[in-house]
């Protein structure tokens, strides 16, 4: 049983279309009765399933032109594995932290912003013969290659790029030494769930990759405790599964172990939804469009709030449907109805997402 609050509990088992437990659920409900800042109204989330129950839910296959495809040309599904990989390692602060615009690259003659203006110009160096998928190749970039790299559509620089061209090195040095240089040869040794002691695919990952560790440390009382997200980790196995998904290409046995993928929108949305709340602290903080600094208590605080609240959603819906969901088509409900809301985004300087 994970604790909410005083009064309410959840029961997460591995049948039926329960959500089972995992290092990140461990973590976050450990916490969850410790939020300072936000709350959850669990009278809302019964409210937005019950008018939610005969909606369309969709898994997204992320076949965007920006991604390579397996269908055409010399391209392999271990390319595409590869592709969304190396992608998600960067997969983080696509905004103008002062200006708030999003990052704009062009790819054949269409511009694509935010994270997909960081898909398109990957994928603009894999048409041009460019090894981006090598990890040989990654540990060798220098910051001037990674800057033509990410030329974008209006001549801005892309956010936070030191730490993109850090990261790929490392995400490079890393391939060579552990897995021949591709990372598909992880998924092919690893376990196909997500987590399972040292051999699941996030725990080879993280263990292997120190970018995509997604943890941090919150103080509850005279202690401290690690919470895990491994948003990005988790995205790029998502991405792999929503790409596959009723093929004959397994990825993975159960995708319930998979939490939504908690970031700026989401939070947004669901404060949107009345499902979350925050205190005038964290209000005037936003509102003001202070930057956060990644792992403060109250980045910490939203997103805990964003996996729990998704996680109900989750539970609740499928008490009311015969065809049962995932975070994952919770997760892209949610993010589709970002542009619906018209309340500002938290800022937050992270890599984490």
């Amino acid at each position: 049983m994970f604790l909410i609050g005083e009064r309410e509990t959840i029961k997460v088992t591995r049948i039926d279309s329960d959500l089972p437990r995992t290092p990140v659920r461990e973590s976050v409900y450990r916490a969850l009765p410790h939020l300072e800042h936000i709350t959850i109204h669990y009278d809302q989330i019964d409210l937005t399933t019950k008018n939610w129950k005969d909606e369309v839910f969709e898994l997204p296959d992320w076949r965007a032109p920006v991604f390579p495809d397996e269908q055409k040309n010399s391209t392999t599904v271990k390319d595409v594995l590869d592709f969304f990989f190396i992608g998600n390692s960067i997969n983080f602060a696509f905004r103008d932290f002062e200006t708030g615009d999003k990052f704009v690259a062009e790819y054949n003659g269409v511009e694509w912003s935010g994270a997909f203006g960081m898909w398109a110009c990957l994928k603009r160096a894999y048409d041009r013969g460019k090894p981006v998928l090598s990890g040989k190749y990654l540990m060798n970039l220098t910051e001037d290659d990674v800057r033509e790299l990410f030329q974008s559509a209006n001549g801005r620089q892309i956010p936070l790029l030191e730490e993109r061209h850090r990261i790929l090195r490392s995400v490079g040095e890393q391939l060579v030494n552990h897995y021949d240089g591709r990372f598909h040869n992880l998924l092919t040794e690893a376990h196909p769930v997500l987590f399972d002691v040292e051999n699941g695919i996030i725990n080879k990952i993280t263990q292997n990759f120190p970018s995509f560790d997604d943890t941090h440390s919150l103080s509850i009382r005279d202690s401290v405790f690690p919470v895990h997200f491994y948003k990005r980790a988790q995205l790029a196995l998502g991405m792999a599964y929503g790409r596959y998904n009723g093929s004959e290409i397994s990825i993975l046995e159960n995708p319930c172990e998979f939490t939504v993928f908690p970031d700026y929108n989401l939070p947004n949305v669901l404060r949107h939804m009345d499902v979350i709340s925050y205190d005038d602290r964290l209000s005037q903080l936003i509102h003001d469009g202070a930057v956060l600094q990644g792992g403060s208590r109250e980045d910490i605080e939203l997103r805990i709030a964003t996996v729990v609240s998704a996680d109900q959603l989750v539970t609740k819906l499928n008490q009311h449907r015969t065809r049962s969901i995932s975070c994952l088509e919770m997760d892209f409900k949610l993010f589709s109805i970002r542009d619906d809301v018209q309340a500002p985004v938290h800022k937050t300087r992270t890599t984490d997402y």
